[in-house]
Formats: C-alpha cells, sequence, structure tokens
C-alpha cells in the first residue's frame, strides 16, 4: 500500500489518498497455493475418560522413586565394587556400604509403591460423553 497526499489550496489541509499496488510475482516464483485457506477437521472421541488423583501424593510419589532409583543404582555400584575388590581391608567397608544402600533402597521403594497404591485407590475417574456435531466432514 502506498500513501500520498494530495495538494489543495493554502485553506484546505492534506488528505491522505490510498493507492492499492499488487506486488509482482517475479519470474520463477510462485503464488502460495495454501494462501486461500485451510480446512481443519478435529477430531473428538464419543467418550472421554479422565483420572484424577490427588497432585501432593503424586509428587511425594515422584520425590520417593526417583531417591529410590539413585539409591538402587548406587547399589549395583557399590556391589560391583565389592565383586571386584582384592584388597582385603577395604573388602569389609565395602560390604557396610553395599548393604547400608541396598537397605535404602528397598525402603525407598516400598515407600515409592506404597504411595503408588494410596494414589490409585483414591483416584476418582472422570467420564464425559461428547454429544454435539459442530459441523460435518466434507470428505464423507
Amino acid at each position: 500500500m502506498e500513501t500520498t497526499a494530495e495538494q489543495g489550496n493554502a485553506d484546505s489541509e492534506a488528505i491522505p489518498k490510498t493507492v492499492e499496488q499488487k506486488t509482482p510475482v517475479k519470474a520463477g516464483e510462485q503464488e502460495n497455493p495454501f494462501g486461500d485457506g485451510f480446512n481443519v477437521l478435529v477430531s473428538v472421541p464419543e467418550t472421554l475418560q479422565i483420572k484424577m488423583v490427588n497432585a501432593s501424593s503424586l509428587e511425594a510419589y515422584e520425590h520417593w522413586l526417583f531417591i529410590s532409583s539413585l539409591l538402587g543404582s548406587g547399589a549395583i555400584a557399590f556391589w560391583e565394587a565389592v565383586i571386584q575388590n582384592t584388597t582385603a581391608g577395604i573388602n569389609g567397608i565395602l560390604w557396610g556400604i553395599s548393604l547400608l544402600i541396598t537397605a535404602l533402597f528397598l525402603l525407598c521403594g516400598y515407600r515409592a509403591f506404597k504411595l503408588r497404591k494410596q494414589l490409585t485407590d483414591k483416584s476418582k475417574n472422570l467420564t464425559y460423553k461428547m454429544q454435539r456435531k459442530v459441523a460435518e466432514d466434507p470428505k464423507k
């Protein structure tokens, strides 16, 4: 678009005049084939089920599961060190640390699975039925 001002006499103000100008298509370029618009089709199932859980319980479960996964990795690393150890003086210390980390892993894992059980017991399932049809599929 281009705007020019008409020249008038001294008493009149300049009145802007709008001139529409179409950008010419250069050689080798094509116009946008999608410029006319899109047909959007959204498919929604007839029934929608949502499982509702307590967010604070879910957060606690995720924390305990994360801690137990870290301790499980640590326990495996220490048991590997126990198996590969050739020094007699360190062997007892590695056994003790490995047993301690394994016990902590089992306790945290038990707590995580207990919280998971509470989540599934206290959850609610909501079911919604979609009944309103907004538009027909034009291809059918």
